[in-house]
């Protein structure tokens, strides 16, 4: 297999960083610019329908977060081990992270069917919406087997450098996707029906492509058979790494359920509307946060090799990356919030809901990137717990509080969203104050 892997170890940070960032910035953002073609599709020939499906997005995030942590946590093993040499042990973590990828994804599948409308009710998902998301949520759910083997097979591919192959399956799935939408929901009228059954058919062929990659590795890693299979060493350290980050993702989510449920009670213009600034702002998120996937393979593996002047080095460059890419992208979002919004609705209510989540969040999302890059660089020192204590105070702790006890204070929607930049500065602010101390006790210790 012919691939263009980063040399981590040596070289320009900044062309590396590049190199690794951008494949996976497009991946993302091309797959939001799929589904938001989903959401567009849905708004032509069953406007009636975007609702229901945007009032499962942030359910959707909460459940692929919890698993997809431990895809992270495997990318840290397997680069750490290839910083060090140890060609064994990351063949192992290999085996291993494909395994649980493929139980995460069928308890992920158990849970979406047994409990959708439970979960929908519990966000007070209004009652003309609740029977179309219901059934979207269940068929989005039996996609989640193949979703996992693609986002575990994807962080392997990454740890080892090569970030370009996980982008074109990932397109080639969410091209497929799209095609099948206007195959079922144009041609047949399926509505939300065909969106689910499109996701299910794009989801299992990035999954294919993907493990085929990943089975025709050679060189320092390999893939193995034999290897297929749970190694305690390995697993706890996946573990180690990577529940937290699941922990952290999915009480992100869980308390971005807790402001949906608020917009809710606007009525249905504000969810559809809410939903539509959403597909936008994931585009952005994306932007933003898509130097963090290359930030902690880059640290870990210099950290396997006790190179740290180059970690932070990496560090400063990737705060630059984030600045410039999320600032511009957010930036140009927020100025045609309107715009974009009307692509997906006529309704001057809607836009207007959606016009007011982007200018605030779009336009702030850089802030969001730092935090992540910072994140991403604490995994990397082998740090897990700091960002995800500091995830739990100001991503979910301080979502709450803000709910019950300072959005009452002035009850209007763009009130309601501030929470999320004065999250992120705090978040930053506090991993800021362990990241230097980490640095200078891990030279010390390299010194001694």
């Amino acid at each position: 297999m012919r691939t263009k892997e980063v040399n981590m170890l040596s070289g320009s940070v900044m062309k590396g960083l590049f190199a690794m960032s951008l494949p996976i910035i497009l991946m993302n953002v091309l797959q939001q610019l799929f589904n938001a073609i989903d959401m567009a599709v849905l708004g032509e020939f069953a406007s009636a329908a975007v609702g229901s499906v945007g009032a499962c997005a942030t359910h959707i995030s909460l459940f692929t977060g919890l698993v997809g942590g431990l895809a992270v946590g495997a990318g840290v093993v397997i680069s750490r081990a290839i910083g060090q040499g140890d060609k064994a042990r990351a063949e192992r973590a290999v085996g291993t992270s494909l395994v649980v990828g493929l139980i995460g994804g069928f308890a992920l599948l158990a849970v979406g069917v047994l409990f959708a409308e439970e979960l929908l009710v519990m966000t007070d998902c209004d009652g003309s919406l609740l029977d179309d998301a219901v059934r979207y949520f269940k068929l989005y759910f039996c996609s989640f087997p193949a979703y996992m083997i693609y986002y575990f097979g994807a962080s392997v591919l990454r740890a080892r450098g090569e970030a370009r192959l996980p982008m074109i399956h990932l397109l080639a799935g969410a091209a497929a996707k799209v095609v099948l939408n206007l195959v079922f929901v144009a041609g047949f009228g399926l509505t939300v029906d065909g969106v689910g059954y499109a996701t299910i058919a794009g989801n299992l062929i990035s999954a294919i492509l993907t493990f085929r990659a990943v089975y025709q590795l050679e060189g320092e890693l390999r893939f193995s058979w034999k290897n297929v299979r749970l190694f305690r060493h390995e697993l706890g350290q996946i573990l180690f790494t990577g529940i937290p980050v699941g922990m952290e993702t999915a009480l992100y989510s869980f308390a971005n359920l807790a402001i949906l449920t608020v917009v809710n009670g606007y009525g249905p213009d504000a969810t559809t509307g809410y939903s539509i600034g959403t597909q936008f702002n994931n585009i952005v998120y994306h932007v933003c946060v898509g130097g963090s996937y290359a930030v902690m393979p880059y640290v870990a593996q210099n950290v396997g090799a006790g190179n740290l002047r180059r970690v932070r080095t990496v560090v400063r460059k990737a705060m630059r990356i984030t600045i410039l890419l999320g600032g511009g992208s957010g930036w140009l979002c927020a100025a045609f919030a309107g715009s974009l919004a009307s692509l997906m609705s006529k309704s001057p209510a809607v836009i207007d809901f959606a016009a007011d989540l982007m200018v605030l969040v779009s336009g702030l999302y850089f802030m969001c990137g730092v935090m992540f890059a910072m994140n991403a660089v604490l995994r990397g020192l082998g740090r897990p717990i700091v960002p995800t204590v500091s995830t739990l105070a100001f991503m979910f702790v301080l979502r709450f509080v803000w709910i019950w006890f300072i959005y009452p204070l002035y009850p209007t929607p763009v009130f309601l969203y501030t929470v999320w930049p004065v999250g992120w500065v705090l978040c930053t602010v506090t991993m800021l104050c362990f990241y230097f101390p980490t640095v200078r006790r891990m030279e010390k210790k390299l010194l001694a």
